[in-house]
């Protein structure tokens, strides 16, 4: 029995610290002087070896200081135990029959495993980091008809804005700095000509507004500070879609495989997809955010042999996925533009 009670206490000791070292997982994300998954899974690995040699080197070192103060006090010679007397033994420093515990072994036992659960904690998240949320709503596409400038440190945020030109453009000025800015833009970098001037501020955001001239490439300042400077360059404005414009596409399905892998559709708009199936099996298109199939834009009732025509609301601008929910291997790319 004190045998195995022996191997239960050391069993249990190397269970502590490997169920510990596997909270470390490999897929996740370093932090502080650990950075990826290989240095998160090296370190982990050395350190189970050393907190395992550790706790052995402890348990032995103890049993052998417990044998020499045993033999001590029997004069170096041991006498046989009497027979019918349950003979003592030291498992890992604690005498089984009557002994006292060592208390340095209480905090051996208690500190390690402490120390083991910090290194984890300190090394690797407990989970994975979770994927940034977005809106969805793709980044917009050509010249812009909002711009914010921010001034900080005495300098803007950026030396050089495109705006759609002959556009009303939407421009907020955020002044962090104690010091105050303004944004001017002029026709060239002499500055002799100006069209456009807001207020000087202090520690403050304002919303102006102004008309974009031509297109060109046009020079701005901030008249307190002329070394805060850079261009706006004015483009043509990208032509949006008619709100509400009935679009058509067709796609056909033959011999188990769709005869695009593209879908290329306009953005904002109520879209009409013509769908033939010339197959004697049911075949549809449903369109989703991506291939993982996370959200469902679009999912398109199942034909055989026949054609439909869907009603589409597209999304807007950016790419997406399209499949054949019963043969998933027919699948391509939507692209809303």
């Amino acid at each position: 029995m004190h045998a195995w009670g022996r191997r239960l206490r050391t069993s249990g000791a190397l269970l502590v610290f490997g169920g510990l070292s596997a909270c470390a997982d490999p897929n996740a994300q370093g932090r502080g002087l650990l950075e990826g998954r290989n240095a998160v899974f090296a370190l982990s690995a050395i350190f189970v070896a050393a907190a395992v040699g550790l706790i052995l080197g402890l348990v032995a070192l103890d049993r052998v200081l417990q044998n020499r103060r045993r033999l001590a006090e029997l004069g170096a010679t041991p006498e046989a135990e009497p027979e019918g007397e349950e003979a003592e033994e030291v498992v890992a420093g604690i005498r089984v029959a009557n002994a006292r515990v060592p208390r340095w072994l209480y905090a051996a036992y208690l500190v390690l495993p402490l120390f083991a659960l910090g290194y984890v904690m300190n090394a690797a998240e407990l989970a994975p980091r979770a994927a940034e949320e977005t809106d969805g709503t793709p980044a917009p596409v050509g010249p812009a008809r909002e711009i914010v400038v921010v001034a900080q440190n005495v300098q803007f945020d950026s030396e050089r804005y495109v705006v759609a030109a002959n556009t009303e453009i939407k421009l907020t000025l955020d002044n962090r700095d104690s010091v105050p800015h303004d944004w001017t833009l002029f026709t060239d970098e002499s500055a002799a000509e100006q069209l456009f001037k807001t207020d000087v501020i202090t520690a403050a955001t304002r919303d102006f507004t102004f008309t974009a001239p031509a297109p060109g490439t046009y020079y701005f300042h901030c008249t307190v500070h002329p070394a805060m400077d850079g261009e706006l360059v004015a483009e043509e404005p990208t032509s949006a879609p008619d709100a509400g414009a009935q679009y058509t596409t067709e796609v056909a399905a033959v011999n188990i495989q769709f005869d695009t892998d593209e879908i290329v559709l306009p953005a904002d708009s109520q879209h009409e997809l013509q769908f033939v199936n010339e197959d004697t099996v049911p075949h549809n298109i449903s369109i989703y955010d991506s291939a993982a199939l996370t959200n469902t834009i679009f999912e398109g009732e199942l034909i055989t042999a026949g054609e439909t025509t869907y009603q589409i609301p597209t999304p807007p601008a950016g790419e997406y996925y399209f499949h054949c929910d019963v043969h998933p291997a027919m699948k391509g790319t939507v692209r809303v533009e």
